[in-house]
């Protein structure tokens, strides 16, 4: 998908599942975490993650996708 500027757009998806797990792509970089809090940097803007025991399992920068 491309914006009018010719700069492709990905679609940005968010999926929580049983509020245990939580997947996200489209993530540029990971400004900080611990296991109460992740903030990642999307091209759609910053998203904050709270809860307890938190751990990223998987990343891939090719991607950028996070669960």
């Amino acid at each position: 998908m491309e914006n009018g500027a010719g700069v492709k757009k990905i679609k940005q998806i968010l999926l929580v599942e049983d509020r245990k797990k939580t997947e996200l792509n489209d993530v540029e970089a990971i400004l900080g975490f611990d296991e109460e809090c992740i903030v990642l940097q999307t091209c759609s803007g910053t998203v904050t993650i709270e809860g307890k025991e938190l751990k990223i399992v998987d990343l891939s920068k090719d991607t950028g996708h996070i669960s």
